[in-house]
């Protein structure tokens, strides 16, 4: 923006995004509350930068004249009929970011054909070596089903897509001795599925992010875990990556949603940065062996393998025996 030195209009997934572009260019230029438009469906003013969402701008793509540079962040949301509409905003020059192009739908490459061919790419480990990034490690347990529970998972309805490998009852046993092993650091419990966190509900008394609260109630919660009032918290894996939770060290995924590399980066996303004094950090994965799951997280586990992230793999049996003392 500053080298171009024209009027820009920044283009985000949803509102925590404008949010959080206003505040960096409030806090990393001398601009001002004046220079600056948050562009809705009904307060359609423009200014030197405008900020808006893709679902926002794009029925208005034809009125959005003038602007000499246009930043599409989270870029992995262009290859959507909808959202294609915001590629034909007039600009002399466009920039696209993103943190993956991962999508479940294997579109993510459409976006080079929409925006142009990819100019510059950090890895992992270069912003580890950067001190950006703490490195972590990532451990997958492997645990077995039950007896009835596998009964239940080898006539499960193929087309629902929480079973019992989401739910298997082992899985309570590991968080148990993981909570134990971690019990001084700052962690997450997640899960994309709402069943899987209604059942760690009922066992453990953690504060719930989840989307029944409303949004002064998460943001009670958010504000609670930063401010390190609270140091665990059951979270909705969809939720998080909107929510500006911070100085996260401890990541136990509880179930995954099938074959969603995108929601393994969102995960690792939280953990990442560098931030107040924090040297590593580590992702636990529950991953039910022998079961869909198992295979579709072993796609995820390559992906990652190859920008740079280790992996450790655990059985079950290892863990009840070691309990919380075991290597990691």
């Amino acid at each position: 923006m500053e080298a171009l030195k024209t009027s820009t209009l920044i283009i985000v997934e949803d509102k925590y995004k404008v949010e959080n572009w206003k505040r960096g260019i409030l806090e990393n230029t001398d601009l001002t509350e004046s220079n600056i438009s948050v562009f809705n469906p009904n307060m359609r003013k423009l200014k030197p930068v405008t900020i808006g969402t893709y679902s926002g701008l794009c029925d208005f793509a034809d009125q959005l004249q003038g602007f000499g540079f246009v930043i599409y962040d989270d870029a992995h949301v262009f290859p959507t009929p909808k959202h294609e509409k915001t590629i034909d905003i007039p600009s002399a020059n466009k920039l696209a970011l993103a943190s993956t192009l991962a999508r479940s739908d294997g579109n993510g490459n459409l976006v080079l054909a929409l925006i142009g061919p990819k100019w510059y790419e950090v890895l992992y480990l270069t912003l580890v070596h950067q001190k950006v990034h703490v490195p972590v490690t990532c451990i997958e347990v492997k645990i077995p089903l039950p007896t009835e529970e596998q009964q239940h998972y080898l006539s499960r309805d193929p087309h629902k897509k929480v079973n019992a490998d989401s739910l298997n009852s082992n899985k309570a046993k590991i968080v148990h001795i993981l909570l134990k092993k971690e019990v001084t650091k700052r962690l997450l419990l997640v899960s994309y599925f709402q069943e899987v966190i209604n059942q760690f509900r009922d066992r453990f008394k953690f504060d719930i992010l989840d989307s029944h609260l409303n949004e002064e109630e998460r943001l009670n919660i958010i504000n609670a875990f930063n401010e390190q009032k609270i140091d665990k918290l059951l979270t909705a894996s969809k939720l998080i990556e909107h929510m500006p939770l911070s100085m996260v060290e401890v990541m136990i995924a509880l179930s995954h949603q099938q074959g969603s590399e995108r929601e393994e980066y969102l995960r690792l996303g939280k953990l990442l940065p560098a931030e107040f004094g924090k040297e590593k950090a580590v992702l636990y994965s529950l991953i039910s062996e022998n079961t869909e799951e198992e295979r579709y997280y072993s796609k995820r586990r390559r992906k990652l393998i190859n920008q740079g992230f280790h992996y450790q793999i655990k059985k079950f049996q290892d863990l009840m025996e070691r309990g919380e003392f075991f290597e990691s």
